[in-house]
Order: structure tokens, then sequence, then C-alpha cells
């Protein structure tokens, strides 16, 4: 034997004789001894040229998508493992020093290098590039255009999405406009838009663009903060009111995926940050607590490139004082009352997300 250790020659022969006890080391370097019927001998000879051969070493760069951290590194080994066979087990060491190497014993990984070096036969290392010739490949681009919309329900119910059942299985309606499935017609619906705010009935709150790769999450976010006053009580009983900031808004994981046939799987989960107000009296001083409140939604739906997903449903409900007062009159103490209007009113708004998916050329 010129390449392989005796002993891994033996562990291998010995499925191939019917008595393992028939294989042994011979004195001579690098030898076997090995006795058996004559179509066993025949095998363990066949086996044996398969697997004396000499290992060579080839890089393998990895130039798009592979080389992503540890769990990325991890799927290529073990992919490299299935087609070079490492008696030993192969073995990888993770630091986190930034200056450290990976080792094992037969495929390296460097940190910090986007290549992959793996030693085998000629035969493992060309399917170990077809492999890998397979899987780095470019990841598809999408542009994902966020509209989001904010409709006054106490004004107007019939403006916001309607999903239908029966024959209209699947149909959106929006106002007038109705389109089968999802929205195909993306003018229409910035149409629509405009006029829900001509007449005050909704607003666009957002409309952010956001550039992303197949398979991986973008994050819209579309909000503001909220100041409020907390209360602080140190160890002396004494009492501090800092400033702070609730922040509330729209903020939505999308994650799409280019399908073989050109679709655009679309995996969106919102969520709606808001809060309700509560009054309370502290030491003569009158405090506005915001309580915060969520509202989230999670789902998948399938598109061509340039069709719109509508989700609705995500309502918001507000209770608003109005004081109106006559001027001196309505200052004066006990009597102030008289001269003061006070109207509460009960406010539902709900928005509605529109997101339309491109593919980007690269």
């Amino acid at each position: 034997m010129k390449y392989i250790d005796p002993d891994t020659a033996v562990s291998v022969l010995s499925m191939y004789i019917s008595e393992p006890n028939r294989i042994s080391k011979d004195p001579a370097p690098r030898s076997l001894l090995i006795r058996g019927r004559e179509d066993e001998l025949a095998k363990a000879e066949e086996v044996l040229k398969t697997i004396d051969v000499a290992l060579k070493t080839k890089i393998f760069p990895l130039n798009n998508n592979l080389y992503e951290g540890k769990d990325q590194l991890d799927r290529i080994v073990q992919l490299v493992r299935i087609i070079v066979p490492d008696e030993n087990r192969i073995r990888l060491n993770y630091t986190l020093n930034e200056n450290a190497a990976m080792t094992e014993e037969k495929i390296k990984v460097p940190v910090g290098n986007p290549y992959i070096v793996v030693q085998g036969t000629q035969e493992e290392l060309e399917a170990v590039g077809e492999l890998i010739s397979n899987i780095d490949r470019k990841l598809p681009q999408i542009m994902i255009e966020a509209k989001i919309v904010e409709i006054n329900r106490n004004k107007t119910k019939d403006l916001g999405v309607s999903w239908f059942v029966g024959d209209q299985e699947g149909q959106i309606s929006f106002g007038e406009m109705s389109l089968g499935g999802t929205l195909e017609r993306q003018d229409l619906v910035s149409i629509r838009i405009q006029a829900l705010e001509k007449k005050n009935l909704g607003r666009l709150v957002g409309n952010p663009r956001i550039l992303t790769l197949s398979g991986k999450t973008a994050v819209i976010s579309v909000g503001e903060k909220v100041p409020y006053r907390d209360i602080i009580t140190d160890s002396e009983g004494n009492k501090s009111f800092p400033l702070k900031w609730l922040d509330v808004g729209v903020k939505m994981g999308v994650t799409p995926e280019v399908t073989q046939d050109g679709y655009i799987i679309l995996h969106v989960f919102p969520k709606v940050s808001t809060f309700v107000e509560r009054e309370y009296v502290l030491e003569g001083l009158t405090f506005k607590d915001p309580q915060p409140s969520e509202k989230s939604a999670d789902t998948t739906a399938r598109l061509r490139a340039g069709e719109t997903l509508v989700i609705g449903g995500l309502i918001k409900s507000s209770d608003i004082e109005t004081i109106t007062k006559i001027p001196l009159l309505g200052e004066i103490p006990i009597i102030g009352e008289l001269f003061t209007l006070r109207k509460k009113t009960h406010e539902e708004t709900e928005l509605i997300i529109f997101l339309t998916p491109s593919l980007v050329a690269y």
C-alpha cells in the first residue's frame, strides 16, 4: 500500500472477508496478510486498489451566497461529507477569535475567506466541484414597494377591504373597485388612495421601498415616537417624572422567495403598535399614561412580479374627548362647567397594507 493507513485498510477490507481475523498486518512496512477464498481475495484486491489512491487538494471559491456564517458553512460541509468519505469523522472547530481558523482533518473552511479547501481523490474533487457550481448561484433580487393606508372607519365602512366567498372566492373589493385575486393594477390602487385623501376619508401613512434577496427577510418600519412622563420613586420617597418615548406605528417583516416557475412567494408578518391613554392624578398633577397595544398578522401568498398583495383588518380603536369652552366664562371655577361643552367620540381606523414585489435584473 502506498497511501492508505494499514489500520484503515483492515477496517474496510473486513467487510469483504467472511472471517475478519483472516486479515492481519504483515511485518513488512505498509503491507497486509489476507487469507480467504479466491473470490474474496479478488474482491479485496479490487477494493484496495480503489481506496489506496493519492489524495489531492483543491480550493473551491464561493463567489455568491454560500459564505454566510456558521450555519451555511455547516450545510456545505455536510454535503461535501457525502461525497468525500472521511474514516476519522470530519471535525470543524469554531472560535470567536477574528483571526482564528477553522480546522479539521480532511476539509478546511478558513474564517474570513470565501472559499472551501477539500482533500480527496480526483473523482471526489470533480463531484464536489459540480455540487458547489449547482448551489453557488446568485440569488435573485426583489424590490418590494409598500403602501400603508389608514382609513377612517367612522366616516366610511364600505371602503375597507372585503373578502368574498362563494362564486367570488378570493376576489378583493376596494370601494367601487373590484379586482379578482391579487390586485394586478397598481395604478388604480394609487388613484383610489388619492381619492380617499381628497375626501378626507383616509391617508397614505407611508410608501417605503426596500431591496432584498430571495429568501432574505426585509424589515419595513413606518411610525413615530410618542412622549410620555414616567414616574420614578427613589429610596427616600422622592418622585421624579422623566420624559420617555413609546414607539408606535407599523413594523413589517417580508421574506420573498422566487420559485423556478417565476412566481414570488411572499411571507409577510406585520405588527401594528398603538397605545391607549390612561389618565390619572398623582399629588395634584394629571398624567396621561399611554398603554401599549399590538396587533399582528402572519400570511403567505404567491404572486407574479408586479402583482399586489393586500392585507387588511388591522383595526385601531380610540376614544377622543373634545372640550369646547366659552372664552373667560369657561375658566371660572365651579360654574365654568356651565359654559363648557364636552364631547366624547369613538374612532376606528383600519390599516390596509399593499405590497408589490418586482424582480430586479443583476
